[in-house]
């Protein structure tokens, strides 16, 4: 070694020489026993190995870089100590020296220590191997399964016990400090070898010690060693620190998410963990929970235990009597402090171990502490959910009555026993509330209620004289406590350090000792009480305001409205009184009682609540967390009463006081973080539901929606997370009852909407979970939150006119209060389902419904059971039966009244009429059934009307009141307006006459009657109602009534015309538009959200009212190709521009739907001039009373045309001729649904069955037939001689009308010449009416001629020309008339010409989507499909001119005229997915095979994914399905409407174009969906149909398009007109089937044509 001076290669080779003589003195080791010469040559060269072991260490832990691993040197001297080290071994084991073992384990510990390479797992594994030789050595087995060491292990030769413990201790040592380098390193799973080593060899060092120590202080014969002091640091530190190495091993194993490694090492830390011996002193003086926070230690002690019983709890999912920590902890007191701890932990989870903990770490010596303790065993009885255990309800109340019978008789007034009493009185609740095996639980629930009510009360005003002396008193023992848990932490903190001083106690402890001590030789038994009663009452003040709350929730969940109040008003004195003095818990409840004076419509009172709650807030003890929730609460309330500029202020203030207020939750227990989150996600809901609410008010309810849905993500979440500290327990038999109903069910059907339903809003379909309360009440607010959320979310979704998604939410929240057994929630929830199966016409469910929801209310007075009053009384009327709907809503109001006088009588009663008018319980309630009562009354006008009318004009002045308002005075305005025409001689008919507009006829001046002045004065006025109305709903109202105010407008207007007002052809036409599918364009918006990626915002980040916080980001799509192409493929050079396009698009098409519907500009522009010249637009409109249909045609630079045609009162006389509205659907219905009959008979029709298959095609012929005859009728006795408004465009000469407009003329100049009138001007017969007429056939049926001669002679009367009509020829006028037609026909023939590529657009309203419009005799043939509505059309014009611009060769100019091309050869089908249409296949597979040539792509004869399904429509630009139906079994309606672009569609199953009738709503639909996903053109059946009929159809239909591979290879000049559009080829195609009617006009076409 001494060569290691020179160079390194020097150094290696003397390393190399010295490892050499080292193995070869290992080979001289003696076979017998030594002689004296071989003992002295053996000492020498241990001697010298000695001496060269310290070298090389020395050259091991230098400093310089020779230390390095990959140094040569450094390698070599270390192998050199191995030799070494396997030398020493070799001689222990021929002959032990004392001295060797210590120098061997020294030389072991450092070669561990240097191998260690913790990204190496060999060199880890060898340092491991290392120490593993050290325990060996020292007699130790690491290979055992459970790591255990028993004391009783052999000490070696000539070593003593002292030393023997000292090596096992620097063993463990050596394991904790490899160990703690690799969790430093990250590397935790091979930490764990080395920790569960050092802390199991650690506990063995420690147990040798004590044995060694307990038998030298036992013996006195043995000589005591004393020990040197770093051998006494080390044990000291073993001793402290060993809790510590156990801890770090739990957190290793928590880390590679072993829990059951990680419990068992944490309890060993707390078993391990050494308590200051002032701990026990501790929690006498200031308690257990503050014993824990005296000192960091001992905080780190609390937080293990809360983890420990959390792990054991609600992971391991341990039995209660696994979870305590007894058998570590020795001490009773420790043991009971811990327990306490623990017990709390436990309670916060609902844990039945709660029940069994150790509480009584001190003996129970009086009645209170027993009451106490029972007091508690019964609350916690609920979570542990044991209906028969050892404990009854009713024994025990009667026990603690006993045991506070004395104490109540001798202070009756002492805060303790009336917060026991009240405890008593509540404290079973929970219990009784949920066990439903108990009559009248809810009975019980009140009157345990009322009673607790009658006990503070008393209570409160029984202490109101000592109230000043009560404070002073209060502030002294608060003072005295502050100071002795100041004293007592510190003497903790000085514990830890300096132990020799942690007798000594700070100056003011003596005293305070000295001060009791004379106070008890001084002070009386009472007086001594009374201050313990002080003290007790400020520790156990929060007790009872949980109570309280956990009372004032439940009792809310019961329903007792009135008495939630009152407990309310009762819990805010409490917390008022001095001997309570809670701020924070008074501002809560102050919250509370003025969220239900809003929920009930009382906003002043809970105005002025607010307004004392935020004079509160200034006091220092009310946190920023209870600010924020006045605050959001105080805007809530703004917000109803229409002050949205001051509730947005105060939402502000509160995010920015949130945003202020940091989260400090790392020093607290498991628990308290849990409900710290918990109340954190509060709220937010909070905030979000605010959000939501201000968008409501400034109609936006595609917004609100998103925050409501925000808010029910944090209910979700919040009740997540306090379910994790609910225990997860299989129940026992008898609780089955009481399951507990936050666990989240695993039953796919009952936690998300069925397969077909469109929950696009939702579609994370967050479920709901269902708790107990707590204690405190925390989980019922938070079920009353979800439940408020959730029903709040159905309201909107009820008002858009989504009905299943309204339908979801309301089964939700339904599901949710049964579980809860809340039956105000059930009420509720089951009305608010009433009112929807109503709207859908469901009156057989809905009175199911509607006594199931009686039953549950159980004849309660609240607004609940008044708003089922109104529900039967619109039953009733819906039944006809005027009567009984009178009375339900007369027993509506009555009860509403009635619970009015009952809250005033709670508190300081306010009027029912303030300031700003009549303030009723639930004023939208209490307006709606005003409304509807008065509307009964309409044709009996008396006192009682009267009377309601004007209580409705004396409501307060909020906006949806008074619009409600405006709408009924609207529909009464419009009643008076018919009687003025019942009353008028020559008006009485225009109810059953045609009206035209424009007027029909124009002239110098009007000679309108007085009678017909005096009603376009009230027809403007109701105009005016109606108009105001429906500004105030358009956004957010119901479907139904937007509906009905747009189509009452209309019908004013067309009176109005009739009499002469100002033309408003365009206005009826955008009114009429506009009112079609109002819920697909609110949909719209809502779905453009999950069109475009947006940036995604955490829920847990308040909602910001602004516009543009949620950017677009580019999504992948595909290139543009031709200049008239929709869809191209992909290319990524152009994916950019492409992704830029369709954001800019929808983000375009967003922003005009979020445009009023009905405001005046979009009302009186008009919105087909931007239309290519060869489209019309149809209007086809059904009135709500289904009397008038009105007709609307509109073309491009034309004036609209309108018709208003009665539907009822037309050709009287002619019984076999006249049709119904009502007929006719009623006859196609049964046309269907005998058409389905048979279609599915089919199947069991034989083949070889002649006579069967005769029989089974004479049926089908025969209802062919049927709906033919139909379709003829519908024509003849809907449209008469009107029907040419749907005629195709013609281009006739201008000569040729003057000459018909003179015939005309002639023919009814003579018939009022004939009458003896002179005709003081003369009429005009307008240019678009005289230009529909000439298009009349002259073989028209005569009743058709006689509607054009009716229809003209009452435009003389509206004018005020009077003509006898009774004394009219109508046969000769008819003659008349079949002349001049002939006479035109001839003129025009050969000279008139056809607009080139004609095509119809129908918009249709609900009423009328099932009847096949496209095969009425006019329309036959050609052109025609159908839009939702015209901004449909507009809108993907847009795209098309956007997708022109975006390329090379767009002229992006001009109108555009489009002819939009679709590229075939990106095509995708799908054939006979289900496997069962086989003829489909045989039909079809060879064609579509050949097709793959040109670029066709599919699927036959299995089924496709979803995703597949997906990927065709949004990759391709065809895509066409022969399957059964639409494809909704393989494809969910919300995935189509999501896509930002979707394929061209042919869907030729059998009713898969059918939009379903869902009562007063618009209709839903396969349609719809497509519509709604940008699909142009979408082609579907609107019934069933037979395979084969239909295959003949289809192949028509391609066969007019020429689709085969050498028409799609060749080219065609995109800039040529020329080309069959889809449309055209489905209408040439119809007469291909059998059935020319029952199969071919069930193909219809939604969209817009394209061409190949």
């Amino acid at each position: 070694m001494g060569r290691c001076d020179g160079t390194e290669d020097d150094a290696l080779s003397g390393i190399r020489e010295t490892n050499d003589h080292v193995r070869e003195a290992r080979a001289l080791s003696p076979v017998s026993a030594p002689e004296d010469d071989y003992l002295q040559a053996e000492a020498k060269m241990r001697r010298a190995l000695d001496r060269l072991r310290r070298a090389a260490l020395k050259i091991i832990d230098s400093p310089d870089d020779v230390k390095l691993p990959d140094h040569g040197i450094f390698s070599a001297v270390q192998a050199l100590l191995m030799d070494i080290a396997t030398t020493l071994e070799t001689l222990l084991r021929t002959r032990s020296v004392p001295d060797d073992y210590a120098s061997l384990l020294d030389l072991l510990f450092v070669l561990a220590r240097t191998t260690l390479a913790p990204n190496n797992p060999v060199l880890t594994d060898t340092a491991y191997d290392l120490l593993a030789r050290a325990a060996c050595l020292l007699g130790l087995q690491l290979d055992n399964d459970n790591h255990e060491y028993h004391p009783s292990i052999p000490t070696p030769p000539l070593t003593s016990e002292e030393t023997f413990a000292n090596f096992i201790r620097c063993l463990s040592g050596a394991f904790y400090s490899l160990g703690a380098t690799l969790y430093q390193a990250g590397k935790y799973g091979t930490a764990v070898r080395f920790l569960r080593q050092g802390c199991h060899v650690g506990r063995l060092a420690l147990q040798l010690h004590g044995t060694y120590t307990e038998k030298i202080l036992g013996d006195a014969q043995e000589p005591r060693k004393t020990a040197s002091g770093k051998e006494t640091e080390g044990w000291a530190n073993l001793h402290g620190h060993l809790s510590r190495r156990w801890e770090l091993l739990g957190v290793c194993y928590s880390k590679i998410g072993d829990r059951q490694g990680a419990y068992d090492a944490f309890r060993q830390c707390l078993g391990s963990y050494v308590f200051p011996h002032t701990f026990v002193e501790l929690v006498r003086t200031i308690g257990p929970e503050g014993a824990f926070g005296a000192s960091p230690s001992l905080k780190q002690a609390a937080v293990i235990v809360d983890r420990v019983t959390y792990m054991a709890a609600c992971e391991l999912l341990r039995q209660p009597a696994q979870i305590s920590l007894k058998q570590l902890i020795n001490s009773l007191s420790i043991d009971g402090a811990t327990d306490l701890r623990r017990g709390a932990s436990l309670r916060c989870r609902r844990h039945s171990g709660a029940t069994s903990g150790k509480f009584e770490w001190e003996p129970l010596e009086t009645r209170r502490a027993k009451c106490a303790v029972m007091l508690k065993t019964l609350g916690l009885t609920y979570y542990s959910g044991v209906v028969d255990g050892d404990l009854r309800l009713s024994e025990s109340a009667k026990e603690i009555e006993g045991l506070l019978s004395q104490e109540l008789d001798l202070m009756p007034q002492c805060y303790i026993c009336v917060l026991y009493t009240v405890q008593k009185c509540i404290c079973g609740l929970p219990y009784m509330h949920i066990a439903k095996s108990i009559p009248n639980n809810s009975r019980y629930v009140i009157h345990h209620v009322q009673e607790a009510c009658r006990v503070l009360r008393t209570w409160i005003h029984g202490n109101t004289a000592g109230n000043a002396e009560a404070k002073s008193s209060i502030r002294q023992v608060s003072a005295a406590r502050k100071a002795r848990g100041k004293t007592a932490s510190a003497r903790a903190v000085a514990s830890t350090t300096r132990r020799s001083k942690a007798s000594k106690l700070p100056p003011t402890t003596p005293k305070r000792r000295r001060g009791s001590h004379v106070s008890q030789t001084e002070e009386s038994p009472a007086k001594m009480k009374a201050k313990e009663d002080l003290i007790l009452t400020h520790m156990n003040s929060r007790r009872l305001i949980s109570l309280m709350n956990m009372t004032i929730n439940l009792v809310g969940f019961v329903g007792h409205i009135v008495l939630k109040l009152e407990f309310l008003h009762v819990a805010r004195q409490v917390c008022e009184h001095p001997l309570i003095g809670q701020h924070e818990e008074f501002v809560q409840l102050s919250v509370q009682l003025a969220h239900e004076y809003v929920k009930l419509g009382k906003l002043r009172d809970a105005g002025l609540v607010y307004k004392r709650s935020l004079s509160s807030t200034h006091v220092q003890t009310v946190s920023n967390e209870a600010r924020v929730v006045l605050l959001l609460r105080h805007a809530e309330s703004l917000i109803k009463i229409g002050d949205v500029d001051q509730g947005i202020a105060l939402y502000t203030e509160a995010l920015q006081l949130s945003e202020s207020s940091p989260t400090n939750e790392k020093e607290s227990s498991t628990a308290d973080r849990v409900h710290s989150h918990v109340n954190r996600l509060r709220r937010i809901a909070l905030a979000a539901t605010v959000f939501a609410e201000i968008k409501l008010a400034e109609d936006d309810p595609t917004t609100a929606l998103t925050g409501f849905l925000q808010a029910n993500r944090l209910w979700n979440r919040a009740a997540n997370a306090l379910s994790h500290l609910s225990p997860h327990e299989v129940p026992s038999h008898g609780t089955s009852a009481l399951s507990n109903p936050f666990d989240v069910s695993s039953d796919r059907e009952k936690a998300s909407p069925a397969r077909d339903d469109n929950i696009s809003s939702a579609s994370s379909n967050p479920k709901l979970h269902h708790a107990r309360a707590s204690t405190n009440g925390l989980e019922w607010q938070i079920a009353e939150g979800m439940f408020e959320t959730t029903l709040s979310i159905a309201n909107v979704y009820f008002r858009r006119g989504s009905v299943r998604e309204a339908e979801y939410f309301i089964r939700e929240s339904e599901r949710f209060a049964r579980s809860m057994n809340a039956p105000a929630m059930l009420g509720r929830a089951l009305a608010l389902q009433v009112e929807l199966q109503l709207q859908l016409r469901q009156l057989d469910t809905a009175l199911t419904t509607l006594r199931a929801a009686t039953d549950v209310l159980n004849d309660m007075t609240s607004p609940d059971a008044a708003r089922l009053h109104k529900l039967r009384g619109e039953y009733n009327e819906l039944l006809l039966q005027d009567k009984d709907a009178r009375l339900q809503y007369a027993e509506a109001l009555k009860m509403l009244e009635e619970l009015d006088k009952t809250r005033s009588s709670i508190a300081s009663p306010s009027p029912l009429k303030s300031t700003g008018g009549l303030e009723p319980p639930v004023p939208a309630l209490f307006s709606s059934v005003l409304r509807q009562h008065i509307w009964l009354l309409r044709n009996d006008i008396g006192d009682e009307y009267e009377s309601l009318l004007q209580k409705l004009s004396h409501l307060a002045p909020l906006a949806d009141i008074q619009a409600e308002e405006r709408s009924l005075l609207a529909k009464l305005t419009l009643h008076d307006v018919y009687d003025h025409f019942r009353g008028d001689m020559f008006l009485s008919s225009i109810r059953e006459s045609v009206l035209s507009l424009p007027m029909g006829m124009s002239g110098d001046k009007s000679l309108l009657t007085t009678s017909a002045q005096v009603i376009t004065r009230v027809l403007t006025e109701a105009e005016k109602l109606f108009h105001s109305d429906l500004m105030s709903t358009s956004q957010r109202g119901s479907v139904p009534r937007v509906r009905e105010a747009a189509g009452s407008l209309a019908l004013i207007r067309s009176f109005q015309s009739s009499l002469g007002a100002n033309d408003s052809a365009l206005l009826v036409a955008n009114l009429i538009d506009s009112s079609a599918n109002v819920t697909l364009k609110r949909e719209m918006v809502d779905v453009i959200a999950h069109k475009l990626p947006s940036k995604t915002r955490d829920d847990l980040h308040w909602p910001l009212l602004t516009t543009d916080d949620e950017p677009l980001v580019n999504s992948r799509s595909r290139k543009s190709g031709s200049p008239s192409s929709l869809f191209d493929d992909d290319d990524d050079r152009d994916v950019q521009s492409d992704d830029l396009l369709l954001s800019s698009y929808w983000e375009y098409i967003r922003e005009k739907y979020q445009q009023l519907p009905f405001s005046s500009s979009n009302l009186t522009q008009s919105k087909v001039d931007d239309l290519p010249a060869n489209w019309t637009v149809v209007h086809i409109y059904v009135t709500e009373d289904q009397n008038t249909m009105f007709v609307c045609r509109q073309r491009a630079g034309q004036q609209p045309l309108v018709f208003s045609l009665p539907l009822k009162g037309r050709r009287e006389t002619e019984d076999d001729e006249h049709l119904t509205f009502e007929d006719a659907t009623a006859e196609l219905r049964e046309i269907i649904r005998l058409s389905d009959e048979g279609t599915k008979n089919a199947i069991n029709v034989k083949g070889q069955d002649r006579s069967a298959r005769a029989a089974w095609w004479a049926e089908r012929m025969a209802l062919d037939k049927r709906l033919k005859e139909l379709l003829d009728s519908i024509e003849f006795c809907w449209f008469g001689a009107f029907k040419t408004i749907l005629s195709a465009q013609e281009s006739v000469p201008e000569g040729a009308m003057s000459a018909f407009r003179s015939r005309l003329d002639r023919i009814f100049e003579q018939i009022i010449g004939a009458q003896g009138m002179k005709q003081s001007t003369r009429m005009h017969l307008d240019d678009s009416l005289l230009e529909c007429f000439s298009r009349l056939s002259p073989k028209c049926k005569d009743e058709e001629l006689e509607d054009l001669v009716y229809f003209i002679l009452d435009l003389y009367q509206f004018h005020g020309v009077q003509v006898a009509i009774a004394e009219v020829d109508v046969d000769h006028v008819v003659i008349d008339l079949r002349t001049a037609l002939e006479e035109h026909a001839a003129r025009v023939r050969g000279r008139a010409s056809l607009q080139e590529d004609e095509h119809v657009f129908l918009v249709l309203n609900r009423n009328l989507q099932e009847i096949p419009w496209e095969s009425l005799p006019i329309l036959l043939g050609r052109s025609v499909s159908r839009v939702p509505n015209i901004d449909f059309l507009v809108d993907r014009l847009e795209f098309a001119r956007r997708r022109d611009q975006s390329t090379a060769t767009g002229q992006g100019s001009g109108q555009y005229e489009g002819r939009i091309r679709l590229d075939l050869s990106s095509t995708y089908y799908i054939l006979n997915p289900s496997e069962d249409l086989e003829s489909t296949e045989r039909r079809f597979s060879p064609w579509l095979r050949s097709m793959r040539g040109v670029g066709w792509d599919g699927i036959i004869g299995r089924t496709p994914s979803e995703q597949e399904f997906t990927h065709a429509l949004a990759k391709n630009e065809l895509l066409i399905y022969f399957g059964h139906g639409g494809g909704e079994q393989y494809i969910r309606s919300h995935k189509i409407r999501h896509l930002p672009r979707c394929a061209a569609t042919m869907l030729w199953g059998c009713s898969s174009g059918l939009l379903r009738d869902m009562g007063e709503f618009d209709r839903i639909g396969t349609p719809y969906n497509y519509m709604l996903a940008g699909c142009p053109t979408l082609i579907a059946n609107l019934w069933d149909v037979t395979d084969r009929d239909i295959d003949k159809l289809t192949q028509a239909v391609f066969d007019h398009l020429h689709l085969t591979p050498e028409a799609l290879r060749k080219k065609p000049d995109r800039t040529e007109t020329a080309g069959t559009s889809i449309v055209k080829a489905l209408a040439e195609a119809r007469g291909a089937c059998k059935l020319k009617y029952l199969t071919g006009a069930a193909p219809v076409v939604y969209g817009i044509p394209f061409y190949l």
